[in-house]
């Protein structure tokens, strides 16, 4: 059995995992916290990607020292509080449960509530909020989609 280079656990983890040579890599996770992964990578890359989302936090950096091409936490987190104070969820001063949310949505956890509230805040189109769904189900992988609809 030879052992083939290692491959990332995520695209921003710094761990490595080993795989068999001509298999797939064999995640150390349950089935359910791959899929919060991937559901989690994809909206991290919507959140990046899709212009007109990027530009809904990107309106709430309140410092210019956010990396160009990075998500800036204390953004998103300002958009997910004003959208669930508007929805009548939340207070809108921005919580610490809030800011763990995003923080561990960033590092791959997300919840169906949080999934929810993200879908709502940024106002993801229709296609994007199934891919999302889909992929956090176990349906389908974390593939990039484009805003439709």
């Amino acid at each position: 059995m030879t052992i083939a280079k290692s491959v990332p656990l995520n695209p921003t983890a710094t761990s490595t995992m080993p795989t068999i040579a001509g298999s797939p890599p064999v995640s150390p996770l349950p089935p359910h916290r791959c899929a919060e992964a991937a559901a989690a990578r994809l909206l991290c890359r919507i959140l990046l990607e899709d212009a007109q989302v990027r530009r809904r936090w990107q309106r709430h950096v309140l410092r210019s020292t956010a990396q160009k091409g990075a998500l800036h936490q204390a953004a998103i987190t300002r958009v997910l509080a004003g959208h669930l104070w508007e929805i009548g969820e939340k207070p809108a001063s921005g919580s610490r449960s809030l800011k763990d949310r995003v923080n561990r949505m960033c590092a791959g956890r997300v919840t169906p509530q949080t999934l929810s509230w993200f879908i709502g805040a940024f106002d993801l189109s229709p296609t994007q909020a199934t891919r999302l769904w889909d992929v956090l189900a176990g349906l389908e992988q974390d593939e990039p989609v484009a805003r439709v609809g």
